[in-house]
């Protein structure tokens, strides 16, 4: 595992078993994102940024000062996992609604993937990243997704395109 040393995210997450890197973006690193909307900014966030990075005996602490909280991660490999925990005390008058974390953004391809979660149209998503030429109507996400936020659109386009079901 390796972290950015700006943001705290994670830059590489390497596989020795596999020979597999998880990470296809390490230049999009974030470790997570507090969603404080306002009525004038809905989309309104505070991001990981500044990071302080103190590294232990496989355990990484790190604290950021953000003006409007204050928030300390602890990644601690454990095993083949790499468990995380966050606490965040709100020190601003931001309305801190949802806490994204941990965030891995740019996932590198994974060969014969799936993806599973709590969603009723959709619970499984087959060859993540294949493109919408793949017949099989749980086909990925198109390959060409950099974040959370960037995947959601394009199955929204995707079924849009299919004629609203998917």
């Amino acid at each position: 595992v390796e972290l950015d040393p700006r943001r705290g995210g994670f830059r590489s997450i390497y596989d020795k078993a596999r020979g597999h890197e998880f990470v296809g973006a390490p230049d999009r690193t974030l470790l997570f994102r507090l969603m404080a909307p306002t009525e004038d900014v809905p989309g309104e966030h505070l991001d990981a940024t500044g990071a302080k990075i103190d590294v232990s005996d496989g355990t990484a602490t790190i604290t950021y000062d953000l003006g409007e909280a204050s928030v300390e991660a602890t990644l601690r490999l454990e095993d083949a996992s790499i468990e995380t925990s966050l606490r965040v005390e709100n020190t601003g008058s931001m309305n801190i609604e949802e806490i994204l974390f941990p965030c891995l953004r740019g996932l590198a391809p994974v060969k014969d993937s799936s993806l599973i979660w709590p969603e009723l149209s959709c619970r499984k998503i087959d060859q993540l990243f294949a493109g919408d030429d793949v017949p099989s109507t749980s086909a990925g996400l198109g390959g060409d997704h950099h974040t959370w936020n960037e995947c959601t659109q394009k199955r929204t386009r995707s079924e849009e395109r299919r004629g609203g079901k998917e």
